[in-house]
């Protein structure tokens, strides 16, 4: 796992694929710069899969279009899946097969909402679970 506070996140997945880049990307984050990043460092012909919304007056990452041109990049904008891949998810974590501890970064009690919301706003959670 890339620590993307402390490294360049785009120049360690160009290291680790010998500048080729990642076949696949997903960014699933209120931050504007990770969709920057994710076009950055994909691979000709990637799938960047965009599914996390970002602020309203946050909402122009400043992309540069000509690595998506040239590079033939997919970006893909969704906000919603269906029913089967909420299964899929759920039977890979359960298989082990996906680690669910290098995912979330935070579980709270629901009465924490506020703080919970704040820490991904800021960019300081992965995922946050909030427990009723």
């Amino acid at each position: 796992m890339i620590n993307a506070a402390r490294k360049n996140i785009v120049k360690e997945v160009r290291e680790m694929t010998e500048g080729a880049g990642a076949d696949v990307i997903i960014t699933a984050n209120p931050v504007p710069e990770t969709q920057v990043q994710a076009v950055e460092m994909a691979k000709k012909g990637g799938r960047i899969l965009l599914f996390g919304g970002l602020l309203k007056d946050h909402s122009k990452p400043g992309i540069d279009m000509n690595l998506v041109h040239y590079n033939a990049l997919h970006l893909i904008g969704t906000t919603i899946f269906a029913p089967r891949h909420h299964q899929e998810a759920l039977k890979l974590l359960a298989s082990g097969e996906i680690h669910a501890e290098k995912i979330i970064s935070h579980i709270l009690p629901l009465s924490d909402f506020d703080s919970g919301i704040k820490l991904a706003l800021e960019g300081k959670a992965r995922k946050v679970v909030f427990k009723p």
